[in-house]
């Protein structure tokens, strides 16, 4: 078995497979938006765009979607030192809400795909805030970040590949009907 694993990522590598390639089990997924790595003297998180020139990363999960219903009903973004209106007050927010526009994000996005990255929206967090039920967020996901409409989309036209649900407390929201609503909406 452990000689099974090299071999396939060097096939893979060998055949000069860049980006996700779903029958490599040498995908990398990381996770980014949460900055964890600037404690004390490391260096900020840099740019979306600046990890979609890694090759050694395949799945970047853009970390975190923390509030499942703010101000006005809708979601709240944190990215950290990228895309954060409570440390910079130049970052937009829609109006009545504390949902960020992060334009720069979205182009970021579209860039890590046309390189073969898989971008998917993590939701939760040590922190999250679960306070929605499953069936109007799920269609509020649709619309705000993948391929459905909404006037208020933060990624500008891009849209993600998918979702990961990171819930790191116990709560009442409802996993099972929001993964089979997401899953209809495909």
């Amino acid at each position: 078995m452990y000689f099974f694993v090299p071999l396939v990522a060097a096939m893979c590598a060998a055949l000069g497979v860049m980006g996700f390639d779903i029958s490599c089990n040498s995908n990398m997924a990381v996770y980014w938006g949460q900055n964890s790595g600037a404690a004390g003297s490391l260096p900020y998180q840099q740019p979306l765009g600046a990890y979609c020139d890694d090759d050694s990363v395949d799945i970047i999960l853009l970390s975190f979607l923390y509030i499942l219903k703010g101000q006005g009903g809708y979601p709240v973004l944190n990215f950290a030192n990228i895309c954060d209106y409570t440390k910079n007050a130049s970052v937009p927010v829609f109006p009545g809400t504390e949902l960020m526009h992060c334009s720069d994000m979205g182009v970021d996005i579209k860039r890590c795909q046309e390189k073969g990255k898989i971008i998917l929206l993590s939701i939760g967090g040590a922190t999250a805030q679960l306070n929605s039920d499953a069936g109007t967020f799920s269609k509020q996901i649709w619309d705000l970040f993948m391929e459905g409409s909404s006037e208020f989309r933060p990624f500008d036209d891009a849209i993600i590949d998918g979702i990961d649900l990171d819930f790191e407390q116990q709560s009442q929201f409802d996993t099972i009907q929001f993964a089979n609503n997401m899953n209809n909406y495909f």
